[in-house]
């Protein structure tokens, strides 16, 4: 068994012997990469996985993070490395309520406790910064490492240096041209757990790039030798896509356990630069499933113009104290999941957004069209006609941030239709929940934000609410305002609603919100659901109509791609 980039922990007990009867019992198998050579260990904790020891890398004074998988129930003990007695712990997501003790532990300077399943947590003690831990299931799709169809960026004729002292791109760049050219049309881009510097990669239809745990793709250069993709003027600085695929392309697919960098606050100190991590544009079928996304300068993963996009087990770990870094922006986009997901950042870790073609500074290389039917292929650097968002589902994600943690917005140049947010979790916001309709002429019709833990609202931006619809244009950068349709907010735990009212409001007589329903919104722990709208904070709607407050239970069905409300009989 290969196991030279990873540390794999097989822990099984011996048989036990009661009355002459054997019990057998046996824990999760865990598995943990080794902490990349690039970063520093956590110096505030130290973290067990059934007893294994596991990397906790060090990021940032708000939070340090930690990656691993496990097959089964997982027994996790932090360790405070100054030796100091616990006296307050907590875990979210607190819906899983997991019981804790120190208990047994020397000093009482270690957490223990039990989680049925892998999970994403975030784990607080004392006044420490927090943890972070993302407990993948294994993988089941980890391909050879050599072999036909396969494609090793460090085996000839590549030859990429796996220490990061020198650039990577020519020869990752030349392994993905070399595995969209296999008849196969199952080309695998292999990389291996190391550190490899590149400035941009360029995927293409039919590609597969895997990173193996402990494998970091690090982008590097400076401002002259990075490609200028936009320009973005709130913040008066240009900016670059780190991997990207090309015009057109299809059948995309980034996958495994490694990390994707964008150094983005060293290169946006050093280099007055910003990045885009990951940039599917104008393409379609685009999968991306394991890694961890480090350190945008920008946007993180931005779904940009394309179609049929599905992203899983994504982790995103970002700066609370660098703006616009936000974690997900879908733009422009058709039928787009992302599932399973943690995402940390000072702006909108989840959002959607829609621009104008070859107007907005952020979307002037995004092409006219999909890669798949309908639009056509306009390529990077056209300025058509941009798609609407259509169909787009956030589904079991935790978000931590300092604005909106689930937000339709603020671009709204082309209509957003069907959007959800469901089964998620929101550690700490501004606002957790939002529609705020800023920028453009569109509308947006037939949203659902459905199963909401709201823990914490201690943040303020634009207000301290646990939900915000608004629509206020933004008249420097042109647009009208439109309208708001149809959303159903159903089933929210809401334990902290912030300071403020939640605002509804809309523009003016012609640009209004028609029809917001709320039902099933349980207020700071209350075991039933409000009953008037005053009780969840909506005290003044303006410009608004058909905002209630209905106990009898609403079902959402998909009826073509659009959602429907039956009402209980």
């Amino acid at each position: 068994m290969r196991i030279a980039s990873a540390i794999i922990f097989g822990v099984a007990t011996a048989a036990l012997l009661l009355g002459g009867v054997a019990s057998a019992m046996a824990q999760a198998t865990t598995v943990a990469a080794p902490l990349p050579a690039i970063y520093s260990a956590s110096t505030t904790y130290a973290l067990k996985a059934n007893g294994n020891d596991i990397p906790v890398v060090a990021f940032s004074d708000a939070y340090d993070y930690a990656t691993l998988s496990a097959d089964a129930a997982c027994q996790l003990q932090i360790t405070r490395l100054d030796g100091k007695r616990i006296a307050h712990h907590e875990i979210s997501p607190q819906r899983l309520n997991i019981a804790a003790t120190t208990r047994g532990t020397q000093r009482g300077a270690t957490l223990s406790f039990k989680i049925a399943k892998p999970a994403y947590l975030i784990v607080a003690i004392d006044d420490l910064r927090k943890l972070a831990i993302a407990i993948d299931p294994p993988e089941t799709n980890k391909p050879p490492a050599s072999g036909p169809g396969i494609f090793n960026v460090t085996a000839a004729p590549y030859g990429a240096d796996a220490t990061g002292k020198t650039s990577a791109t020519p020869a990752i760049q030349k392994a993905i041209d070399a595995a969209a050219a296999d008849a196969s049309k199952k080309g695998i881009v292999f990389v291996p757990n190391g550190v490899y510097s590149v400035s941009e990669l360029r995927l293409l239809s039919n590609v597969s790039l895997y990173l193996e745990a402990g494998a970091v793709l690090r982008l590097t250069g400076t401002r002259d030798e990075l490609t200028k993709r936009f320009h973005k003027k709130s913040r008066n600085a240009d900016g670059t896509w780190m991997i990207y695929t090309a015009a057109g392309a299809s059948n995309v697919r980034i996958f495994g356990r490694g990390t994707i960098d964008g150094d983005g606050k060293r290169i946006q100190d050093d280099q007055k630069l910003l990045s885009h991590l990951v940039v599917p544009v104008n393409c379609t079928g685009f999968t991306m499933d394991g890694p961890v996304c480090r350190d945008s300068g920008l946007w993180g993963v931005v779904v940009a113009n394309s179609s049929d996009v599905a992203l899983r087990n994504t982790k995103h770990f970002n700066f609370l104290d660098m703006g616009e870094d936000d974690c997900v922006d879908v733009c422009n986009s058709q039928n787009v999941t992302v599932t399973r997901s943690i995402g940390i950042s000072l702006d909108d870790p989840y959002s959607t957004k829609t621009w104008a073609g070859g107007q907005t500074d952020i979307s002037k290389q995004w092409g006219g069209g999909t890669g798949g039917a309908g639009a056509g292929s306009a390529g990077a650097g056209s300025a058509g006609t941009l798609q609407p968002n259509r169909n787009i589902v956030f589904d079991d994600c935790l978000a931590w941030t300092r604005c909106f943690a689930f937000k339709i917005g603020a671009g709204v140049w082309q209509d957003q239709e069907n959007i959800t947010v469901r089964n998620c979790v929101v550690y700490d916001s501004a606002h957790a929940i939002g529609i705020s309709h800023s920028y453009g002429s569109g509308d947006v019709r037939n949203v659902l934000f459905e199963s909401i833990d709201v823990e914490r609202n201690t943040m303020t931006n634009l207000g301290r609410s646990w939900a915000r619809f608004v629509i206020d244009p933004r008249k420097s950068d042109g647009g009208a305002g439109g309208g708001v349709f149809d959303v159903v907010v159903r089933n929210i735990n809401v334990r902290d609603p912030g300071t403020d009212a939640v605002a509804i409001n809309g523009l003016n007589e012609q640009k209004r919100i028609a029809g917001v329903k709320f039902e099933g919104i349980r207020i700071r722990g209350k075991t039933s659901p409000a009953s008037t709208l005053a009780q969840i904070g909506v005290t003044e709607p303006r410009f608004a109509e058909g905002v209630t407050m209905d106990t009898r239970a609403e079902t959402p069905r998909v009826i073509e791609g659009s959602i429907h409300l039956e009402r209980a009989q």
